[in-house]
């Protein structure tokens, strides 16, 4: 009968921001108001999610100093202005391997990143797809390679740990092809298994833990807890064909852990060239003989990489070691570039230097971790405005190598 009022359900927090800030432009429009860079969303991230949770995002190397000093070498470069030219061709639009994404901008692999917001692969997987830009996923994704590719709309890159089991090694990539994935990008940076001593601190493991204490920091984080019994506990979900039967969860952790942190040779590297058919960039370097020799190998490209600051706290920045790279690579391959970027401006100091294009993790995980569901959109959008003003500011017609 009309007049008479069902039962009330209450809304969870993607609900909730739905009903703050809408769908269209006049929410995002009120998002960059409150939100108009990505610094203004980590304090937002920080209060939403359990602090085991945000440690693993933050979190680097010894005493984490080389996070802040990517910060700093992006600060540190200076791009000298050019006046007095027409602006009217001005296009963000980046070509790479035969396409032309919106953006020199790709979303950057995280591990569990649904161990930072529940459901984060696929929030980052859509806004890929929305605004026209690559997302890579990790080989220790929460989400499955088969999935991604789809939600992704064919923007998907992988990111291949190369596990120790040739079997699986190879199962990955076939599965990656078989998904229609053009492009994998090979870590070599991980030759033992990373020291973070705020992890250590946390107690956090590689496949989070049910302790009293973890049970009672999530629930001090409600709409966070809400979304774990919607989505599930953060699993491997691209291992489980690989998992014994029977695993208990210690056995799991243990085969997850066992298959990664070892050295990663030149012929490993030429073994994957010659069996992935699709484009190769390597992900890890910082010495320009190291990119000679992947080239020579036959790299489509070069992900110049410290992990973030995550695997050593005495590696250089990566914007500093640049230079040198792209002297040595020259045309040969395509220069991509990650950690430290926290804006436009320093997607546009990052290309002036010779980058083709760069990825962002942490930013995006700030951005879900804030918002919901709107947080990786957001998160496009200030980076999207701020290269737009910067490459105005300075006279630029296009991003990369102009």
């Amino acid at each position: 009968m009309k007049g008479i009022a069902g039962p009330q359900r209450r809304l969870n927090i993607h609900e909730l921001l739905s009903l703050e800030w809408g769908d269209d432009m006049a929410a995002d429009q009120r998002m960059m108001r409150k939100y108009p860079m990505i610094d203004d969303l980590i304090p937002v991230a920080r209060r939403r999610v359990p602090r085991y949770a945000f440690d693993y995002l933050e979190h680097g190397a010894g005493r984490e100093r080389l996070i802040q000093s990517n910060k700093i070498a992006f600060d540190n470069v200076r791009i000298t202005p050019r006046y007095m030219r027409s602006l009217d061709g001005l296009s963000l639009s980046t070509n790479l391997f035969g396409e032309c994404y919106d953006l020199p901008i790709a979303i950057a692999p995280v591990g569990m990143g649904s161990l930072i917001w529940p459901g984060a692969e696929m929030i980052n997987a859509r806004s890929a797809a929305k605004n026209n830009i690559p997302m890579t996923l990790s080989t220790v994704a929460c989400a499955t390679i088969e999935a991604m590719a789809v939600a992704t709309e064919g923007r998907l890159w992988y990111q291949l740990y190369s596990p120790r089991d040739e079997t699986i090694r190879w199962d990955l990539l076939q599965r990656a092809k078989a998904a229609g994935i053009d492009v994998v990008i090979l870590t070599v940076d991980v030759p033992v298994p990373p020291r973070r001593e705020r992890t250590i601190r946390s107690g956090l493991s590689v496949v989070p833990k049910i302790t009293p204490g973890n049970v009672m920091r999530a629930a001090l984080h409600p709409f966070w807890s809400c979304q774990v019994l919607r989505c599930g506990i953060p699993q491997f979900q691209n291992f489980t064909p690989y998992i014994p039967n029977g695993a208990s969860f210690q056995e799991t952790a243990n085969f997850v852990r066992g298959q990664f942190g070892r050295s990663i040779t030149l012929d490993e590297v030429k073994a994957i060239r010659d069996r992935w058919q699709g484009r190769l960039i390597i992900k890890g370097i910082l010495h320009p003989e190291d990119a000679e020799a992947v080239v020579s190998l036959g790299a489509d490209g070069v992900l110049i990489s410290n992990h973030g600051g995550r695997g050593s706290d005495a590696s250089p920045p990566s914007i500093e070691a640049l230079p040198a790279i792209a002297q040595a690579v020259g045309k040969d391959a395509a220069i991509l570039l990650d950690s430290g970027i926290r804006s436009g401006l320093d997607v546009l100091r990052a290309c002036s230097l010779g980058a083709d294009f760069v990825l962002l993790g942490r930013p995006f995980f700030y951005g879900i971790a804030a918002l919901g569901r709107h947080g990786a959109n957001h998160v496009i959008n200030i980076l999207r405005d701020e290269l737009t003003h910067a490459m105005r500011q300075h006279g630029f017609l296009s991003p990369t190598r102009g």
